[in-house]
C-alpha cells in the first residue's frame, strides 16, 4: 500500500513538476509533493530508478530555498534512509543551504540533518562541522539532555574533534544534562535566566 501510494505521488509529482517549471506560482506545490516523496521512500523502503533518484535530487536542488528547516533535515534523513548518497556538487549545495539556516535550527532539524550524514557516510568537513557545533552549542536551550547526547555520540562516530574552540563545552554530555536539569528546576520566588556556558565542574 504504502509502495502504491509513493508511486502515485511520483506521478503526481512529475506532472506538479511539468507545471512548475512553466509557472512560478506553483512552485511551491511541487516543492511539497517534492517533499512527500522523499519522506515516505525509506518508510515504505522503495528505491526509484537512477533516472527518477536523479530527477528528485535535480529538483531538489532547484527548490531549496523554498525549504524550511525541517523540510531540509528531514529530506537528508530520508535520503540517509535510504543510503543514497548524492554527488559532490549536490551535497555542496545542500549544505550551504542548511548552513545558512542553522541559526534557526531546532532540535530536530539537527538530529535529522546530522543522522542523514552519517547514513550516508558523508563527511562535510571540519569548517562545516565547526559551525554545525557551533550552531548547536548557541540553541543548546532548545535541544533536550537526551537528544543532544545522541547527537554528540554521532557527531563522535563522524571523526570529529573541536578540542580548544570556544564551543567545544557542547561536546561534554555531563555539563550539558546539567545546564537541562537546572533549566528545568522549578526556583520559588524567582526567575530562571538559561545561560549558554557549561556548569563549571
Amino acid at each position: 500500500v504504502q509502495q502504491q501510494l509513493v508511486s502515485t505521488l511520483l506521478l503526481t509529482w512529475h506532472t506538479a513538476c511539468i507545471w512548475g517549471r512553466c509557472m512560478c506560482q506553483y512552485l511551491v506545490a511541487v516543492t511539497k509533493f517534492l517533499f512527500q516523496i522523499l519522506l515516505l521512500l525509506p518508510v515504505a523502503q522503495y528505491m526509484p530508478n537512477v533516472l527518477v533518484t536523479a530527477e528528485l535530487l535535480m529538483s531538489a536542488a532547484e527548490q531549496l530555498h523554498n525549504f524550511s528547516t525541517g523540510s531540509l533535515a528531514l529530506m537528508m534523513w530520508s535520503l540517509g534512509g535510504l543510503r543514497l548518497k548524492p554527488n559532490k556538487e549536490w551535497m555542496q549545495l545542500v549544505l550551504k543551504q542548511a548552513q545558512y539556516k542553522l541559526p534557526r535550527f531546532r532540535e530536530e532539524d539537527f538530529f535529522g540533518l546530522l543522522l542523514g550524514l552519517h547514513n550516508m557516510h558523508y563527511d562535510p568537513g571540519q569548517q562545516w562541522m565547526d559551525k554545525f557545533v557551533a550552531a548547536l552549542a548557541t540553541n543548546i536551550h532548545m535541544v533536550s539532555a537526551q537528544k543532544h547526547k545522541v547527537v554528540v555520540t554521532i557527531v563522535r562516530a563522524m571523526g570529529y574533534t573541536c578540542e580548544g574552540r570556544p564551543f567545544a563545552w557542547v561536546m561534554n554530555e555531563a555539563a550539558v544534562a546539567a545546564m537541562c536539569n537546572q533549566r528545568h528546576r522549578p526556583q520559588a520566588g524567582a526567575v530562571h535566566v538559561v545561560s549558554n556556558q557549561p556548569v563549571a565542574q
